[in-house]
């Protein structure tokens, strides 16, 4: 429906019209009627004049000099003596009253046309308001099937603007609300079908391995063997509780970042120290390359979850590289980007899986991944948190680089960038 204009400034603008103009019929008919009254009495005082003696002449004529009048009171005597105070023998009554019912008449017919003018007006106005009401009425009944289409009122009126207004902006926060219910909805779907997903692994395991204890024809060694494998389930189900938990929390709010002014290189190395048993265990070297004046670079962090974050990272590298290989951290400084760049020799990631790795619950497809132990947690928790930070985080492969080599796994280098604050002094 195209916007409506207002009907009423021509009603409006006739009222106005229309009160003017009994004002001034009003006055000229009052000034009129004066002006008769004036000359009738003139005319009496001509008549009286014309009828009067020479001697008594200057007391009539006295009247219309302003001269002090004497008391009328003998004079109204010799009126009622002769039966002229009587209205019906007065023709001055009956002048009276042909001028009052000339003022009734007309006073009655402005007034009646006010009256139709004011009541045309209000009967407009309340079809423009009954209109304006229905409109809003379709206009919510509209909402209520998530139509968000929102009806033009009139445009030229700012009290309809501002429930134009209004309802665009309730039109819009319902359309994001219901986004949002179903973006919910369908990742509520997805988070259970994910975490169901995790717990069929280690849950069959658990399975098998117990009812194969229940057996009574296993020896020492095989219940040992399948004790392990228990507790390797059991070990795994744990690691799957405490990443869902972060996740929840880090999702619902209840984890807060924390931001504030500190130098990057110690959460840096904070992360290298939490790491570091895990990677003497399997031999891997990690490396650490930056100017050094890039000690004393700032950035806005929580120290504690940024460390989280690239623990994550690290973590990661260090799964899925062989033995005796190296990792690489190097950071560099770009304007006002802080770039971190962390390369392994690891089995790499396909091309077409460079998102997927920051997704909830994914892990690779290739044999190696799933190998490998894990939730498909970390890298997900390290994305949000460096996204918490106005950060980035990607990843890419080189398939090319080491074919031919002792160790032809084409590795992964990660790479996050941060906003730098400023330097210390």
């Amino acid at each position: 429906m195209g916007r409506k204009k207002n009907p009423n400034k021509s009603n409006i603008i006739m009222l106005s019209s229309l009160i003017v103009i009994a004002f001034l019929v009003t006055n000229i008919v009052m000034i009129y009627l004066n002006y008769q009254n004036y000359e009738n009495k003139f005319e009496i005082l001509a008549t009286i004049i014309e009828n009067t003696s020479e001697d008594n002449i200057d007391a009539v004529l006295g009247i219309l000099q302003e001269r002090d009048v004497v008391s009328a009171e003998h004079g109204y005597q010799i009126l009622e003596k002769y039966g002229y105070t009587d209205s019906n023998n007065n023709a001055l009554f009956r002048m009276f009253q042909s001028q009052t019912l000339l003022i009734v008449a007309s006073t009655g017919v402005i007034f009646t046309v006010l009256m139709l003018a004011l009541l045309k007006w209000k009967n407009a106005v309340w079809k423009e308001t009954v209109d304006v009401l229905s409109q809003i009425e379709l206009t919510l009944m509209h909402f209520r099937e998530n139509k968000m289409s929102v009806l033009e009122l009139a445009d030229d009126i700012p009290e309809y603007e501002k429930i134009t207004h209004q309802l665009k902006a309730l039109g819009r926060q319902l359309d994001l609300l219901r986004e949002e219910t179903v973006k919910e909805k369908e990742g509520t779907k997805q988070l259970v079908a994910d975490i169901s997903h995790q717990l069929k692994t280690p849950v069959a395991a658990l399975n098998t391995s117990f009812s194969i204890l229940l057996q009574n024809d296993l020896n020492k060694e095989e219940r040992e063997e399948f004790s392990k494998r228990c507790q390797s389930a059991l070990d795994g189900l744990e690691v799957l509780l405490q990443s869902l938990l972060q996740i929840s929390r880090l999702e619902a709010g209840l984890i807060q970042i924390e931001l504030s002014s500190k130098p990057f290189i110690d959460t840096i190395l904070v992360a290298v120290n939490r790491v570091y048993p895990k990677a003497s265990v399997k031999n891997i070297e990690i490396s650490f390359e930056y100017e050094p004046a890039l000690d004393k670079i700032v950035i806005k962090q929580d120290h504690k979850w940024l460390a989280e974050a690239l623990v994550n990272v690290l973590d990661n590298a260090i799964k899925y590289s062989p033995n005796d290989t190296e990792i690489a951290i190097r950071v560099k400084k770009r304007t006002t980007i802080l770039r971190v760049e962390i390369e392994d020799h690891g089995v790499g990631i396909p091309k077409e899986e460079y998102h997927k790795i920051f997704q909830r619950f994914f892990r690779g497809t290739t044999q190696q991944v799933k190998e490998e132990t894990g939730s498909g947690i970390g890298l997900y928790l390290a994305r949000k948190i460096i996204e918490d930070h106005n950060g980035t985080i990607s990843v890419s492969s080189n398939w090319k680089k080491r074919v031919g080599t002792e160790n032809e796994n084409p590795g992964s280098t990660f790479l996050i960038q941060l906003p730098v604050l400023d330097m210390l002094e």
